[in-house]
């Protein structure tokens, strides 16, 4: 799976490839960090790594400014535990283990429409939790993220989709399982209805290629009248030649 790097402005990625196709705010409810942050792992000096004592400083500071509906802060909080995240290999169990990804995905709903910042700082970080093992996929699923990442679908921001289709790659490609939840949720007549009369940067053609080909993979197959679509969705694909970017 994959996990978006880089900074915001420039929609940079750590693979563009095709290689791991194998492989309201006062409504919001906060989280109970404070169990999470005693149970961090020590080194053998005794202290937190340097990853996980950060996470830990941002958790406490997060939590303290969501209570007081400080959400300028919040804002520059989220983008902090963003970009320690986007790495190539991003330390997503340290940031589960603070407990606020239900926080984060409660960012997601529309009623943050509004605040696009905050929306594509949260999506950026869900995409590459999203990129960790399959429990943590497992976590976001059962923490109601799926609903969420599929209604960003038609958000009007192009790094916030971005991050959707990616995180819905990385989930389609984790379990068959996850992969005939994402189906089942109407995934493939939801990117019908996005693609049809929309222009597409060459790299947002390679993630919904992806995102085709993980919801198309894997044996027992899905079942043929959920996918059907898919065969249009690949179409649209090669009439905006999809191959020259390969060449």
């Amino acid at each position: 799976m994959d996990t978006r790097e880089g900074q915001m402005d420039l929609e940079s990625h750590s693979d563009q490839t095709l290689t791991h196709l194998d492989n309201g705010i006062k409504n919001l409810t906060i989280s109970n960090n404070k169990d999470k942050l005693l149970e961090e792992p020590l080194n053998k000096n005794g202290d937190l790594d340097p990853i996980t004592f950060r996470f830990n400083q941002l958790a406490s500071t997060f939590t303290e400014h969501l209570k007081a509906q400080n959400y300028g802060k919040i804002e520059e909080i989220i983008a902090e535990i963003r970009k320690v995240t986007s790495t190539d290999n991003p330390p997503v169990e340290q940031l589960v283990n603070t407990g606020i990804i239900p926080d984060v995905i409660s960012f997601l709903d529309p009623k943050f429409y509004e605040c696009q910042n905050l929306l594509q700082e949260c999506s950026w970080i869900i995409c590459n939790v999203s990129s960790g093992t399959s429990e943590h996929v497992e976590s976001l699923i059962s923490l109601g993220a799926i609903p969420k990442v599929l209604q960003l679908l038609s958000y009007p921001n192009q790094s916030v989709f971005d991050s959707a289709i990616w995180t819905l790659a990385n989930i389609a490609g984790t379990t068959l399982t996850f992969r005939d939840l994402l189906i089942d949720n109407d995934i493939v007549n939801k990117l019908l209805i996005i693609l049809d009369g929309n222009f597409f940067s060459p790299s947002l053609l390679v993630q919904v290629s992806w995102l085709v080909s993980n919801l198309c993979r894997g044996r027992p197959y899905p079942p043929p009248d959920k996918v059907t679509h898919n065969s249009f969705i690949l179409s649209f694909l090669k009439m905006n030649r999809f191959d020259l970017y390969f060449k």
